[in-house]
């Protein structure tokens, strides 16, 4: 964590360029094709609505 703090202001900002990079990653693959990706996008975002919200998750608990 030490190394991303730096270059992020909170764990939102973390999740948004991390959920950016792993939709370009996976439009660059053959495996996944747009609506795939965004499907994917919408999963990790319900995750991470989860790890944003919820008391009893580690980015709740954890300080940025």
């Amino acid at each position: 964590m030490e190394l991303t703090r730096p270059a992020y202001a909170s764990w939102e900002e973390f999740d948004r360029s991390f959920l950016a990079g792993r939709m370009c990653w996976q439009l660059g693959t053959e495996r996944f094709g747009q609506r795939k990706a965004e499907d994917d996008g919408e999963r990790w975002a319900s995750v991470t609505e989860h790890l944003l919200t919820r008391d009893d998750r580690p980015w709740r608990q954890l300080p940025w």
